[in-house]
Protein backbone atom coordinates (compact mmCIF):
# COMPACT_ATOMS: atom_id res chain seq x y z
CA UNK A 1 0.00 0.00 0.00
CA UNK A 2 1.39 3.47 -0.82
CA UNK A 3 0.57 6.97 0.36
CA UNK A 4 0.74 10.38 -0.95
CA UNK A 5 3.22 12.87 0.65
CA UNK A 6 4.16 16.76 -0.46
CA UNK A 7 6.84 16.57 -2.17
CA UNK A 8 8.38 18.86 0.29
CA UNK A 9 8.19 15.89 2.39
CA UNK A 10 10.82 13.45 0.83
CA UNK A 11 13.63 14.01 3.02
CA UNK A 12 11.37 12.94 6.31
CA UNK A 13 11.82 9.55 3.97
CA UNK A 14 15.04 9.58 2.17
CA UNK A 15 17.95 11.79 2.32
CA UNK A 16 17.96 14.19 -0.61
CA UNK A 17 21.82 14.58 -1.29
CA UNK A 18 22.19 10.82 -1.13
CA UNK A 19 18.97 9.89 -2.75
CA UNK A 20 20.65 9.18 -5.89
CA UNK A 21 23.81 7.55 -4.62
CA UNK A 22 21.44 4.80 -3.70
CA UNK A 23 20.68 4.19 -7.25
CA UNK A 24 17.16 4.90 -8.35
CA UNK A 25 15.37 2.90 -11.12
CA UNK A 26 13.48 5.29 -14.08
CA UNK A 27 10.80 3.53 -15.91
CA UNK A 28 9.89 4.89 -19.22
CA UNK A 29 7.04 3.43 -21.53
CA UNK A 30 8.14 2.28 -24.54
CA UNK A 31 5.45 4.09 -27.07
CA UNK A 32 5.38 1.64 -29.84
CA UNK A 33 5.90 -1.57 -28.27
CA UNK A 34 3.75 -0.56 -24.87
CA UNK A 35 5.67 -2.16 -22.73
CA UNK A 36 7.59 0.05 -19.26
CA UNK A 37 11.30 -0.65 -19.59
CA UNK A 38 13.54 0.31 -15.98
CA UNK A 39 16.80 2.01 -16.26
CA UNK A 40 19.54 2.52 -13.27
CA UNK A 41 20.64 5.87 -13.04
CA UNK A 42 23.16 6.62 -10.21
CA UNK A 43 23.07 10.60 -11.28
CA UNK A 44 19.89 12.90 -10.16
CA UNK A 45 18.88 15.77 -8.13
CA UNK A 46 15.43 16.97 -7.23
CA UNK A 47 15.01 20.71 -6.32
CA UNK A 48 13.00 23.58 -8.35
CA UNK A 49 13.09 24.58 -11.97
CA UNK A 50 11.25 27.57 -13.50
CA UNK A 51 9.02 27.93 -10.26
CA UNK A 52 8.39 24.28 -10.51
CA UNK A 53 9.51 21.38 -8.00
CA UNK A 54 11.50 19.04 -9.88
CA UNK A 55 13.70 15.96 -10.39
CA UNK A 56 16.64 15.98 -12.76
CA UNK A 57 18.14 12.56 -14.18
CA UNK A 58 20.86 11.61 -16.47
CA UNK A 59 20.92 9.08 -19.26
CA UNK A 60 23.85 8.11 -21.21
CA UNK A 61 23.16 8.74 -24.88
CA UNK A 62 24.11 5.23 -25.44
CA UNK A 63 21.21 4.22 -23.63
CA UNK A 64 17.93 2.89 -25.40
CA UNK A 65 15.88 4.50 -22.63
CA UNK A 66 17.69 7.82 -23.97
CA UNK A 67 15.48 7.20 -27.01
CA UNK A 68 12.65 6.15 -24.94
CA UNK A 69 12.68 9.10 -23.00
CA UNK A 70 12.77 11.32 -26.23
CA UNK A 71 9.46 10.25 -27.14
CA UNK A 72 7.82 10.08 -24.03
CA UNK A 73 6.15 13.28 -21.66
CA UNK A 74 5.99 10.72 -18.28
CA UNK A 75 8.88 9.06 -16.22
CA UNK A 76 8.71 7.72 -12.51
CA UNK A 77 11.96 7.62 -10.54
CA UNK A 78 11.68 4.50 -8.44
CA UNK A 79 14.13 3.56 -5.08
CA UNK A 80 13.89 0.03 -3.82
CA UNK A 81 14.68 -1.25 -0.38
CA UNK A 82 18.30 -2.50 -0.29
CA UNK A 83 17.23 -6.17 -0.80
CA UNK A 84 16.72 -5.36 -4.06
CA UNK A 85 20.52 -3.62 -4.86
CA UNK A 86 20.73 -6.81 -7.25
CA UNK A 87 17.45 -6.13 -9.30
CA UNK A 88 19.11 -2.24 -9.54
CA UNK A 89 22.14 -3.31 -11.11
CA UNK A 90 20.56 -5.81 -13.53
CA UNK A 91 18.40 -2.89 -14.59
CA UNK A 92 21.80 -1.05 -15.80
CA UNK A 93 23.80 -3.58 -17.19
CA UNK A 94 20.85 -5.06 -19.57
CA UNK A 95 19.50 -3.55 -22.56
CA UNK A 96 15.33 -3.23 -23.09
CA UNK A 97 16.35 -3.77 -26.70
CA UNK A 98 17.18 -7.24 -26.47
CA UNK A 99 15.36 -8.29 -22.88
CA UNK A 100 12.60 -8.01 -21.95
CA UNK A 101 13.71 -6.33 -18.10
CA UNK A 102 10.42 -6.71 -16.38
CA UNK A 103 9.59 -9.85 -16.96
CA UNK A 104 13.33 -11.25 -16.41
CA UNK A 105 13.36 -9.66 -13.20
CA UNK A 106 10.45 -10.94 -11.78
CA UNK A 107 9.23 -7.56 -10.29
CA UNK A 108 5.70 -6.31 -10.83
CA UNK A 109 5.07 -3.02 -12.36
CA UNK A 110 1.57 -0.79 -11.46
CA UNK A 111 0.96 0.48 -14.59
CA UNK A 112 -1.12 3.87 -15.50
CA UNK A 113 0.06 6.96 -16.81
CA UNK A 114 3.48 6.83 -14.51
CA UNK A 115 4.26 2.85 -14.25
CA UNK A 116 6.03 2.39 -11.24
CA UNK A 117 7.71 -0.62 -9.70
CA UNK A 118 5.26 -2.22 -6.68
CA UNK A 119 8.41 -2.95 -4.23
CA UNK A 120 9.51 0.57 -4.59
CA UNK A 121 9.75 2.30 -1.06
CA UNK A 122 9.95 5.86 -2.93
CA UNK A 123 8.34 7.01 -6.12
CA UNK A 124 8.41 10.21 -7.91
CA UNK A 125 6.33 10.99 -10.39
CA UNK A 126 7.25 13.14 -13.52
CA UNK A 127 6.12 15.21 -16.74
CA UNK A 128 8.90 15.84 -18.69
CA UNK A 129 9.72 19.51 -19.31
CA UNK A 130 12.70 19.92 -20.93
CA UNK A 131 16.27 18.30 -22.33
CA UNK A 132 19.37 19.05 -22.81
CA UNK A 133 22.79 17.31 -23.66
CA UNK A 134 26.42 18.00 -21.67
CA UNK A 135 28.37 20.49 -23.65
CA UNK A 136 31.52 18.35 -22.85
CA UNK A 137 33.59 21.78 -23.67
CA UNK A 138 32.27 23.54 -20.67
CA UNK A 139 33.25 20.65 -18.19
CA UNK A 140 35.87 22.21 -16.19
CA UNK A 141 37.01 19.38 -14.37
CA UNK A 142 39.96 17.89 -16.07
CA UNK A 143 39.32 14.18 -14.66
CA UNK A 144 35.69 14.30 -15.48
CA UNK A 145 36.04 15.92 -19.14
CA UNK A 146 38.47 12.86 -20.07
CA UNK A 147 35.73 10.37 -18.73
CA UNK A 148 32.76 12.35 -21.47
CA UNK A 149 35.43 12.03 -24.45
CA UNK A 150 36.30 8.41 -23.51
CA UNK A 151 32.44 7.36 -22.66
CA UNK A 152 30.67 9.31 -23.68
CA UNK A 153 27.88 11.79 -22.48
CA UNK A 154 24.68 12.03 -21.11
CA UNK A 155 21.17 14.13 -21.66
CA UNK A 156 19.45 15.53 -18.88
CA UNK A 157 15.86 15.44 -18.28
CA UNK A 158 14.16 17.67 -16.16
CA UNK A 159 10.70 16.41 -15.01
CA UNK A 160 8.32 18.61 -12.76
CA UNK A 161 7.40 16.56 -9.87
CA UNK A 162 3.45 15.62 -10.20
CA UNK A 163 2.98 13.25 -6.90
CA UNK A 164 5.38 11.33 -4.55
CA UNK A 165 4.43 8.60 -3.00
CA UNK A 166 5.78 6.25 -0.33
CA UNK A 167 5.41 2.91 1.08
CA UNK A 168 2.71 2.57 3.74
CA UNK A 169 4.16 0.45 6.35
CA UNK A 170 0.60 0.10 7.88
Amino acid sequence: MFKAIPYENISTYKDPISLFNEDGVVLVRDKEKGKVNPITIGWGSIGVLWGKPCCTIFIHESRYSKHLLDEEDFFSVCFLPKEQKKMVAYFGKFSGRDVDKIKESGLEVVDGDYPFLKDSELVIFCKKVGQTKFDESKISLPDIKNWCQQSGVHSIYFGEIVKVIVRDEK
